[in-house]
């Protein structure tokens, strides 16, 4: 997963995590942004929690295992 800080859209944040398929190839990207306001960019937070889940379910869905790396 990564974040942005205000770059490069000032006073925008930003988490993306990939997803993956069967094959461990990452095929999208999902992503939360939001005014500098509204999106803390902690590691803990709540977006930054959302944004890991949602990639994570998506690319179990897509038949992705963790026991397969990636």
């Amino acid at each position: 997963m990564v974040r942005a800080q205000g770059r490069p859209i000032p006073s925008v944040n930003a988490f993306s995590a990939p997803v993956f398929d069967h094959e461990g190839q990452a095929v999208l990207v999902v992503t939360a942004l939001g005014h500098q306001d509204d999106l803390s960019t902690a590691w803990d937070s709540p977006a930054a929690a959302a944004v890991r889940t949602a990639a994570k379910e998506i690319s179990q869905r897509l038949g992705w295992s963790p026991a397969r790396g990636a």
